[in-house]
């Protein structure tokens, strides 16, 4: 496998963290402090782009998606996981069971860190 592996947030608290792993299986990883709304980068660079758990925070979604669209190869793929509360009652109080009570079982699982 080859590649790199790039991190970006405008947080240099968010960064820090992250910037203690080197690597991703044997891909490299690098992060760059910047926002999604006016990345640093060519266009057609990246084959896959993800925003985890962060949409809600863009200030303009829009630019976000641009920019996904610009640097992105012309194949590439964007993927979003974010979570948002169902309004129904019933629908709503299932989706909170299922992610305060089952989500975090499934995450400690996987994950030593997971807290």
């Amino acid at each position: 496998m080859s590649g790199l592996v790039v991190g970006l947030d405008p947080s240099t608290s968010m960064l820090q963290p992250a910037v203690r792993r080197k690597h991703v299986g044997r891909v490299p990883v690098e992060f760059v402090r910047a926002v999604g709304e006016f990345m640093p980068f060519r266009d057609c660079v990246f084959d896959y782009e993800t925003v985890g758990l962060a949409l809600r925070n863009f200030g303009d979604k829009e630019a976000m998606f641009r920019e996904a669209r610009r640097t992105l190869i012309n194949a590439g793929w964007f993927l979003s996981i974010d979570f948002v509360l169902p309004k129904g009652s019933l629908i709503r109080k299932l989706y909170l069971f299922y992610v305060l009570k089952v989500f975090p079982i499934f995450g400690k699982r996987v994950s030593d860190s997971w807290y």
